[in-house]
């Protein structure tokens, strides 16, 4: 099972059949979403909806057990039973370095969620740009998103952010100025200072220690090499945009522009293949 079989679209009675956001099982028992996906923001009311958490395996009831909107997150206490093959997604705090990794040395980050645009749902890959962000008051990290684009990613909110094989917080949303190619997400170690229940969680994952070097290793390494074949592709996407554009293009101007971008993306390309011929 991946880790797709731990992250359901949310959805309420008063949707419609349609789905408000993203949720993802962190215990047997608990799930967590962003608590505007359950509630109103502005007038900070919690719906009394039923809500369902639709997940590839089946569907299950949930109610809200904590929420809190400053951070924009919200614990649901499961109703039904999860079956035993079901995926848990652990929760964890992501590593405190100083100063954060920047560039080539930059942490990767993945999740899957359900945007609207791909209702099948779509795997999220991409780095983060800082841990100390701030979202309205509130800590947040920052995120670049590969997948990211206007309004490509709504629906996305509330679902895991991973470092390795832990999740360190949850899709709060992508300011519509900068095209959702930057993400908030509230950190899980910021919902452990509010739910007991996180903090708890939190605790035994640490005790039980089942996450090796080894394997955290390897999960970042393929994580980079994922981001950075995302970025290969949209890059040799355009260049062959370009190039097309290039073969119909009779004004000299442009076409000195074009050939100027076209040598630029030959280049990043060139050092992207190379730097993936390596991790690889």
């Amino acid at each position: 099972m991946t880790l797709k079989h731990a992250v359901a679209k949310v959805v309420t009675s008063r949707m419609l059949g349609e789905y408000a956001g993203t949720g993802w099982l962190c215990s047997r028992r608990y799930a967590l979403t962003a608590a505007h996906c359950v509630g109103n923001r502005v007038t900070r009311h919690i719906l009394e909806d039923l809500i369902r958490l639709q997940f590839p395996w089946g569907e299950v009831g949930a109610k809200v057990a904590s929420y809190d909107f400053d951070l924009d997150a919200a614990l649901l206490a499961v109703t039904d039973d999860i079956p035993m093959e079901a995926t848990i997604i652990e929760i964890g705090a992501l590593p405190n370095k100083t100063p954060w990794p920047q560039g080539t040395d930059a942490l990767g980050w993945h999740s899957y969620s359900y945007p609207i645009a791909h209702p099948t749902g779509m795997t999220l890959t991409g780095v983060i740009t800082s841990r100390e962000g701030n979202v309205e008051g509130s800590p947040a990290a920052e995120l670049l998103c590969s997948q990211g684009g206007e309004g490509s990613l709504e629906g996305s909110s509330g679902a895991p952010v991973c470092y390795g094989n832990l999740a360190f917080g949850l899709v709060r949303f992508g300011p519509p100025l900068l095209r959702q190619r930057v993400i908030h997400a509230v950190l899980i170690e910021s919902m452990a200072q509010r739910f007991p229940e996180i903090d708890t969680l939190m605790t035994s994952t640490i005790a039980r220690g089942r996450t090796s070097r080894a394997d955290e290793s390897i999960a970042f390494l393929q994580v980079k090499i994922d981001t950075l074949a995302n970025r290969l592709a949209l890059l040799t996407e355009e260049y062959i945009a370009i190039s097309e554009q290039l073969s119909n293009e009779i004004d000299e101007v442009k076409r000195v522009r074009l050939r100027r971008r076209a040598g630029n993306l030959e280049d990043e390309i060139g050092q992207l293949e190379t730097e993936l011929d390596g991790l690889r």
